[in-house]
C-alpha cells in the first residue's frame, strides 16, 4: 500500500491531565501516516487522485488546537477518526509526542502510536 508521511508537526495547545497542562500551552509533535492507493496520482499528476497534504494537515489543526483532551490517546483516536472520515485511506498511523511534559523527572518526552485499519476504525464507531 501507497504512503503519506505528514511528519513532525509542531502544534502549540492544552492537553494534559493536570491543571497547569490545561492552562498553559505546550508542544505536541505529532506524525501521521496515511495508506492508500496511489496509483492514479502517480499516473496522471492528478490532485484529485489523491490525498490533499494541506487538507489533512488542516484536519489534524483543528483536532489539537481544538478543544482540550486529558489523555493525548484521545486525541490520536480523534484525529485518527476524523482522517477516515475526510478521506478514502486503507489505514492510519499517528504518532504524537509531548516533549517536556510537566513533571518533576527526567522524561524527555512521552509518545502515543496508533495504527489502525479502515475496519478496525469501522468496528470501533459502530454502535
Amino acid at each position: 500500500m501507497d504512503e503519506i508521511h505528514l511528519e513532525e508537526l509542531l502544534f502549540h495547545a492544552c492537553h494534559g491531565v493536570e491543571q497547569i497542562e490545561k492552562e498553559e500551552k505546550q508542544n505536541f509533535i505529532i506524525t501521521v501516516i496515511l495508506r492508500t492507493d496511489l496509483t492514479k496520482a502517480g499516473m496522471y499528476d492528478d490532485l484529485e487522485s489523491t490525498i490533499d497534504y494541506s487538507l489533512a494537515y488542516e484536519e489534524i489543526r483543528k483536532i489539537v488546537e481544538g478543544p482540550s483532551h486529558a489523555l493525548i490517546e484521545s486525541l490520536a483516536w480523534k484525529i485518527i477518526c476524523q482522517l477516515h472520515h475526510v478521506f478514502s485511506l486503507e489505514d492510519v498511523e499517528v504518532w504524537i509526542r509531548k516533549p517536556k511534559p510537566p513533571m518533576e523527572s527526567q522524561q524527555k518526552s512521552f509518545l502515543v502510536h496508533f495504527k489502525r485499519t479502515k475496519e478496525e476504525i469501522t468496528k470501533a464507531l459502530l454502535p
